[in-house]
């Protein structure tokens, strides 16, 4: 993996869950907010990090 694709993944890890938070919060509250952002960062850097 090149460095600039290991950017790129770190940067879409990082960026879901955070614009997932805000965006539910609104409508849900902060908790089921932070638990879908929690379950999201740990499907993307299982799926983006995973070792075949």
């Amino acid at each position: 993996m090149t460095k600039n694709t290991y950017v790129f993944k770190v940067f879409l890890v990082l960026v879901f869950p955070i614009f997932t938070f805000i965006y539910l919060s609104g409508s849900f509250g902060m908790i089921p907010a932070a638990l879908g952002g929690l379950i999201l960062l740990i499907a993307l850097s299982t799926l983006l990090f995973s070792r075949k």
